[in-house]
């Protein structure tokens, strides 16, 4: 069944789905900073994951475009910018607005999200744990390499927390110092299959999809 996104206003009302196209399916939208403009990913219905692209469009609907290959889209900070990963062999890439200046910085897969501080990217890494690329210095390094990371990879607004997904059923929290060069796990939710959460602006509380009671709920 294809995917369509939707915009809704916070109390509950004003449903409306955005534009879509016949034979694609769509998902794993982000917000831009300025509130202008949504990034996401679109896949055609009964093709493999390869044919994956992102597309920006304006939150009204409008101004929509595609800028490349890749899944999973988060904004910089400043709006300027897109990280995603990627189906092929490029990776996690980071690419301008429009597509342009394309460019791979880790060459594995991971759902990556661009801190709200400290221009750093953090991302799943398929050997265990997290990678971590500080764009600043131009490297990549590794934190918690025994734990397995799945999906839902969230990052708190301190940029010192991320919130993910483990393979065996759990919702779990790593917790960074202030360097990012270390860190420890907890759960925080057991029983279910977890996904896309999302943290509160005041780094309370967090979001997150799940099926533990039994649906498919927020």
């Amino acid at each position: 069944r294809p995917r369509v996104i939707h915009v809704i206003d916070v109390d509950g009302t004003g449903l409306r789905p955005l534009p879509s196209e016949p034979g694609k399916t769509y998902g794993s939208p982000d917000w831009s900073p300025d509130g202008e403009w949504l990034a996401y990913d679109v896949s055609l219905i009964n093709h493999d994951v390869n044919s994956t692209r992102i597309e920006v469009m304006r939150a009204n609907g409008e101004g929509r475009r595609e800028i490349g290959h890749g899944a999973m889209p988060s904004w910089s900070p400043d709006g300027k910018q897109i990280v995603a990963h990627t189906y092929t062999s490029e990776g996690i890439v980071v690419m301008d607005v429009d597509g342009d200046g394309r460019e791979t910085i880790m060459e594995h897969w991971g759902s990556p999200r661009w801190s709200p501080v400290g221009n750093r990217v953090v991302a799943a890494n398929s050997g265990g744990g997290l990678s971590i690329f500080d764009l600043t210095a131009g490297t990549e390094y590794g934190v918690l390499r025994r734990v397995r990371v799945y999906q839902g990879l969230s990052i708190a607004p301190d940029g010192l927390r991320v919130c993910f997904a483990d393979p065996n059923g759990a919702l779990m929290l790593a917790t960074f110092d202030a360097e990012m060069k270390h860190a420890a796990a907890k759960r925080l939710v057991d029983g279910g299959y977890f996904s896309h959460s999302s943290w509160s602006p005041d780094g309370k509380q967090i979001a997150f999809f799940s099926d533990r009671t039994g649906e498919y709920q927020l």
